[in-house]
C-alpha cells in the first residue's frame, strides 16, 4: 500500500520525526465540504407520538352500551354512527367491518369489551362496551 500526501499538508521536522501539519487552506475547504453536505442533506422529521393527530373524546352512546368513545382522525358524529354500524354488523353476519373501518373486539372480562377500528388513512374509533 502506498501513501501519497494531502497537497494541503505541509510537515516539518522535529525531535519524535516529521510532524503533519495542514494548512489554513486544507482547513477551510474540509469545513467548507461539511457546511455544504450538511445543508444538502435531506432534513427529515421523524414522526413521534406528539406528531400524531389528538385524540378527541366523543361521550357514551347509551343506546349502544358503547362508552368513553374515542376518536382519531374521525369526527364524533362518523364514530358514533361506526359504533350503530358495529352493532349491527356483527348479527347481522357483516363480521368485523364496520362503515369501512376495520374492526377488532377484545374480550376484557365478563360482558366488558374494547373495540378498537381502524381506517386505511390513519382514522381509528376506539370505545367499550358493557359500561
Amino acid at each position: 500500500m502506498t501513501w501519497t500526501q494531502d497537497p494541503s499538508v505541509t510537515t516539518t521536522a522535529t525531535a519524535s520525526g516529521p510532524a503533519p501539519r495542514r494548512s489554513i487552506t486544507g482547513v477551510l475547504s474540509t469545513l467548507l465540504l461539511a457546511v455544504a453536505l450538511a445543508s444538502t442533506a435531506p432534513t427529515t422529521v421523524p414522526t413521534t407520538a406528539s406528531a400524531a393527530a389528538p385524540i378527541r373524546e366523543c361521550g357514551h352512546l347509551s343506546s349502544a352500551y358503547a362508552g368513553n368513545i374515542t376518536t382519531r382522525k374521525v369526527s364524533c358524529a362518523e364514530a358514533r354512527r361506526v359504533v350503530r354500524a358495529w352493532n349491527r354488523g356483527p348479527a347481522q353476519g357483516r363480521g368485523n367491518r364496520a362503515r369501512g373501518l376495520r374492526c377488532r373486539y377484545r374480550d376484557v372480562r365478563h360482558e366488558l369489551g374494547d373495540i378498537r377500528c381502524t381506517g386505511s388513512r390513519g382514522g381509528v374509533v376506539r370505545w367499550q362496551t358493557g359500561v
